[in-house]
């Protein structure tokens, strides 16, 4: 089965309230992915979130991890087909860049800082905050190993040619080099 992941801090900000009933809706239409859920929160949303899955009937379907780091983390992305971040804000999305720079192919809201790179870089696919646009966009994925496959180099170069702490540390000398 292919392995769709979440891995951000639990908050409803990250729009698990939409993505739990687009999983739900897909797994009836296909029986081929399981959902990895990891990262932590407020007890009482992760409490939420498990009567959420359970009620939804993914409890099956789902993984819950807790929080990963260092090997654990890094374990994750590498068995993971997908990455996904519905989030209703997100400055950034670090989460988003690990993922891409482990070759893994986004599914990311609008909502999140670097969808407008990711999606002219073609390294994922930008949704609108909409269970049915996540259905879409993991559906097609999911449905498309070369697509999955070609986003993932596309996001891996992306992560590699903007992110790279030693190309954005030469970038940070250069600008106080002109400042000074």
């Amino acid at each position: 089965k292919k392995i769709i992941l979440f891995l951000s801090r639990l908050d409803q900000i990250k729009g698990l309230d939409l993505l739990i009933p687009a999983l739900k809706m897909l797994a009836g239409r296909r029986d081929d992915f399981i959902f990895v859920l990891a990262g932590t929160g407020n007890k009482n949303y992760v409490k939420a979130l498990n009567t959420m899955l359970g009620k939804s009937g993914l409890s099956g379907l789902a993984i819950l991890t807790g929080f990963l780091d260092g090997n654990e983390k890094l374990s994750a992305f590498a068995d993971a087909d997908i990455f996904v971040l519905p989030s209703y804000h997100e400055n950034f999305g670090m989460a988003a860049v690990e993922a891409m720079a482990a070759g893994l192919p986004i599914v990311i809201s609008n909502k999140v800082g670097i969808h407008k790179l990711v999606e002219s870089a073609q390294a994922g696919i930008i949704t609108e905050l909409n269970a049915g646009k996540l259905i879409s966009a993991l559906n097609k994925l999911l449905s498309d190993d070369g697509l999955r496959v070609k986003m993932g180099l596309q996001a891996h170069r992306l992560a590699r040619d903007n992110f790279d702490i030693k190309k954005i540390a030469r970038k940070m000398q250069g600008i106080y080099s002109r400042l000074i």
